[in-house]
């Protein structure tokens, strides 16, 4: 990828970057993730980029993917497809091991939960916030101290109580909020 010109590569960061937003839970969204460039999908901790396998036709997990047999197509399906066939096996071997496990075993109809992305917190259900007014708030408006006033919690922050005992002294904190 390092021949690819500057403004590709931006491209193709911020597209891996917005992929890894959603996290794939149905069967459907798992055979339509994009093998390349994909977060989700990744050898060495990168995401892959085979250029012999796209311009062979060989996009997302379905075209790897055998419905019948529920397991990866075999070397010789792959062997086929391909346009250029050199160092076919090095990058053929990479791409099964990028494959995240968690969506093999989806594929093969094994129960498994969506996994949290790493980064982060994931929700399986639509929250909604409201305030008083009844109006839908935006989760990243919400701040600690309005949940707490909302839950009439009275709970000191870590940094008053690392200003009362490191200063000992006690400011009027409820007048600053």
């Amino acid at each position: 990828m390092e021949n690819f010109p500057k403004y590709y590569l931006d491209l193709i960061k911020t597209w891996s970057k917005f992929l890894s937003i959603q996290s794939p839970t149905n069967k459907d969204d798992i055979l339509n993730q994009q093998l390349f460039g994909n977060i989700n999908i990744q050898y060495n901790k990168k995401p892959i980029f085979f250029a012999n396998f796209g311009k062979s036709g060989i996009h997302t997990i379905k075209d790897i993917w055998d419905e019948k047999t529920k397991n990866i197509k075999s070397d010789n399906f792959i062997y086929n497809i391909l346009k250029d066939k050199r160092n076919w096996i090095s990058e053929w071997t990479r791409l099964k091991l990028a494959l995240p496990k968690s969506f093999k075993d989806r594929l093969k109809n094994f129960h498994v939960h969506p996994e949290p992305q790493k980064k982060g917190y994931y929700i399986k259900n639509t929250i909604e916030f409201y305030n008083k007014q009844n109006k839908v708030v935006i989760p990243s408006e919400i701040s600690l101290k309005l949940i707490q006033y909302s839950l009439n919690l009275d709970i000191d922050p870590n940094c008053q109580i690392k200003w009362n005992n490191q200063y000992n002294s006690e400011l009027p904190w409820k007048r600053y909020g």
